[in-house]
């Protein structure tokens, strides 16, 4: 399964300390030249993702914008070359946080998950014990990583 994520997954994971979730559940990860872009040399994440990306295991791939290109004014270049990049390597999952642009990336007929389905998920396969959510929860709080209450009750679950 190939497999493309947006910024916001990459941050969100990195700053709990489990990017690597990424890696054990899919071996490989694509992500288009604006998401590496946007995880700045300051933000957090960058470290872990920057590390990633020299071991190989993130893979970082310019996506091909055409010309003439019909996007939501709303949709951030992330979001835009994640789409497209997607589309040219025949990803069947895009790893996005964001609601619309969930929305968008579904409507092009692509699965999606984001950050809390990954601990969901890895919670289930056994890469995390519940007891080490509270931690994952208090780091996504300092970089106000927004939760539904929904979501967290699938968490707690």
């Amino acid at each position: 399964m190939k497999v493309v994520a947006d910024t916001s997954v990459l941050i969100a994971l990195a700053a709990a300390g489990h990017l690597n979730l990424l890696q054990k559940m899919w071996e490989v990860v694509f992500i288009p030249d604006a998401v590496y872009t946007e995880v700045k040399p300051a933000r957090v994440g960058y470290t872990a993702v920057n590390d990633a990306v020299k071991q190989g295991w993130i893979v970082k791939l310019k996506a091909t914008i055409p010309s003439v290109v019909s996007m939501p004014a709303w949709m951030g270049q992330g979001e835009i070359e994640c789409l497209l990049l997607a589309r040219e390597i025949s990803a069947t999952l895009i790893l996005i946080d964001e609601i619309r642009g969930r929305k968008a990336m579904v409507s092009n007929g692509f699965k999606v998950s984001g950050s809390v389905g990954i601990v969901d998920r890895a919670l289930q396969m056994g890469l995390l014990v519940k007891s080490g959510l509270p931690d994952i929860l208090n780091a996504w709080a300092k970089i106000n990583f927004r939760i539904s209450d929904e979501l967290l009750a699938l968490l707690n679950s």
